[in-house]
């Protein structure tokens, strides 16, 4: 799995269609709303700009199955794209007589970002100013807040600039970028990593003069997990990595124990199964950026020391050698102990569902003869599927601390209304929980979960539709040219 072709390993400039492609044809897994979404974005490119946007850079969010908080240590998760995406429609101008910006060789280059929705304002910045040098950036400080979501778009731009600097270099020119997506933003449905990679994706298809060799998908996931560091969060590479490689119809294994990281491909959610998952907002924001310094980064330290700690008294280099709970908890402080628990049961919980997951693939293969649907044994094995991302979640819960009140009790309303399994996804500490269900009682859990947790909280079933939704495993990242 993890060499899938020069097909698939590297993105393509595809054609835009007009309509629904025919079955036969390379996008026909396109969708019709796909395709009017992504032709309204060129007509908003169109509108603010004054002139048709060269093409349009689409990545996808994404759901977390089961493995939170372990890629940044070096652990397997198992995440899928959503439906749910960020566009960036892109096109250069010329830039000459604009004053700011000015380079050592006296061009001159700007980068004007402009968002769909009106809640998020223009930002025009000079491309060769102390926002290219390396560290944090700092668009929207000093008190404007409302530009401070460009800093993502930025960082795409940056990543690119970083690993092709060649692109940079010729004549003085503005680079247009219009954003426009529907994943709810601080919600654990990563937004921001989807707009990092689609604004990268987007620079890369504005500035090169060529789409016929475009990077791969792997080399932009690592581009943009480098460049997703500037905003001040130390997370792992999961988010951009399933942003790039995700495929319509299954999840992926991600093992970041080596560099690149290692993927395959993971059959959960189909008609064989019978299941399918559904995303619940718990309507905490949860802004990942925002309060990096004091959650975040900060359980991303206490692995790191409790790392460290385990090799100093243990002598072993690796903390993934240390397996049985006692040596865990007799080599560390308490919280350092809770952390690494989380961390060695989490990496024990992916494998489990994986290897789970796997054995539901060959029943499906092997039972020819059977009736449509799944057998007794692939229910059972849904069943475990379910009890190990409760699992997770009681483990983010008590000893990672990532939950907050309102996710427990949007987990324990999800399980009462029916769900095999729940768990938070996403960094945590407010968000979306995913929950896996019988595909057949989706329509019926949400109007469970609508009563149970929503009304609850005096949200009317109109103002529903937003804060959950069904979704199936869904494609990642792509480049498209009008």
């Amino acid at each position: 799995d993890m060499d899938d072709g020069e097909g698939y390993a590297r993105f393509r400039a595809l054609t835009l269609p007009t309509e629904a492609p025919a079955a036969h044809e390379p996008l026909y897994d396109m969708l019709q709303h796909d395709i009017l979404h992504l032709t309204a974005v060129a007509k908003k490119f169109a509108s603010y700009f004054g002139q048709q946007p060269i093409g349009i850079a689409r990545a996808p969010g994404r759901v977390n199955l089961i493995g939170e908080h372990v890629d940044y240590e070096g652990y397997a998760v198992l995440p899928m794209a959503i439906e749910h995406s960020v566009c960036v429609a892109f096109g250069t101008s010329d830039a000459m007589g604009i004053s700011s910006g000015t380079r050592a060789g006296g061009e001159t280059s700007v980068l004007r970002v402009a968002n769909a929705n009106p809640k998020y304002r223009p930002v025009t910045l000079a491309m060769w100013t102390q926002q290219q040098e390396e560290g944090e950036l700092h668009v929207g400080d000093g008190g404007d807040k409302d530009a401070a979501w460009a800093r993502y778009v930025l960082c795409g731009v940056l990543g690119v600039r970083d690993s092709r600097p060649e692109l940079f270099s010729g004549e003085s020119l503005e680079l247009q970028l219009l954003v426009d997506g529907n994943i709810p933003a601080g919600c654990g449905l990563s937004s921001s990593s989807a707009l990092v990679v689609a604004a990268a994706l987007a620079t890369t298809g504005a500035l090169q003069p060529s789409l016929e060799h475009l990077p791969s998908r792997m080399g932009m996931a690592e581009l943009c997990r480098r460049a997703e560091h500037r905003v001040g969060t130390m997370g792992g590479g999961m988010d951009q990595t399933i942003a790039c490689l995700a495929q319509r119809g299954v999840a992926l294994h991600l093992d970041f124990s080596t560099a690149p990281a290692r993927w395959s491909r993971v059959h959960v959610a189909d008609d064989a199964t019978g299941v399918t998952f559904v995303v619940a907002n718990s309507l905490v924001v949860a802004e990942k950026a925002v309060d990096a310094a004091t959650r975040f980064n900060k359980r991303v330290i206490e692995c790191a020391l409790a790392a460290r700690v385990i090799s100093k008294r243990l002598g072993v280099p690796d903390w993934k050698q240390v397996q049985p709970r006692k040596v865990i908890a007799s080599a560390l402080s308490f919280k350092l102990q809770q952390r690494a628990l989380h961390v060695w049961g989490e990496a024990e919980r992916v494998e489990q569902f994986r290897v789970t997951c796997s054995t539901l693939e060959s029943d499906e293969q092997t039972i020819p003869g059977e009736a449509a649907g799944p057998s007794l044994k692939q229910q059972q094995q849904v069943r475990n599927l379910g009890e190990i991302m409760l699992a997770s979640h009681r483990s983010c819960q008590t000893l990672y601390e990532c939950s907050c009140p309102e996710l427990d009790a949007l987990v324990d309303a999800a399980m009462g209304a029916g769900a095999l399994g729940a768990r938070l996804t996403g960094a945590g500490w407010g968000g979306c929980i995913v929950a896996l269900i019988d595909k057949a009682e989706a329509a019926s859990f949400m109007e469970k979960l609508q009563v149970s947790y929503y009304a609850a909280q005096g949200i009317p079933a109109t103002s529903c539709s937003d804060a959950m939704f069904e979704s199936p495993p869904s494609a990642g990242a792509d480049l498209f040219v009008l």
